[in-house]
């Protein structure tokens, strides 16, 4: 769902992009282009101790926190999408309203 999302924003942002800013300043009136998340997310590596089962609690627990944050991470980043794609159907209303 969240990537159907993502498809749909872009390619609505591409069809607001294709009116050019200037048509847009010579009516006195300016649409806000919205800026599209970037996410630079890494996945928690599986320690090594997982291979032998020898972990440590404490490397037990320092994994699991870092897959709590990779994944509140993606909900964040879920989240800032759905935005885009809000502010990005405001932009071409904006865009359409100015010709």
């Amino acid at each position: 769902m969240k990537f159907k999302l993502l498809v749909t924003a872009a390619l609505a942002f591409a069809a607001g992009v294709s009116v050019p800013a200037i048509e847009a300043n010579a009516q006195f009136s300016f649409c806000s282009q919205p800026l599209a998340p970037s996410t630079y997310l890494t996945k928690p590596r599986t320690p090594f101790c997982a291979t032998t089962r020898s972990c440590s609690q404490w490397e037990v627990d320092s994994y699991q926190r870092q897959v709590d944050d990779y994944f509140r991470a993606l909900r964040r980043y879920a989240n800032e999408v759905d935005d885009y794609y809000n502010d990005a159907q405001r932009y071409i209303s904006c865009m359409a309203d100015l010709d």
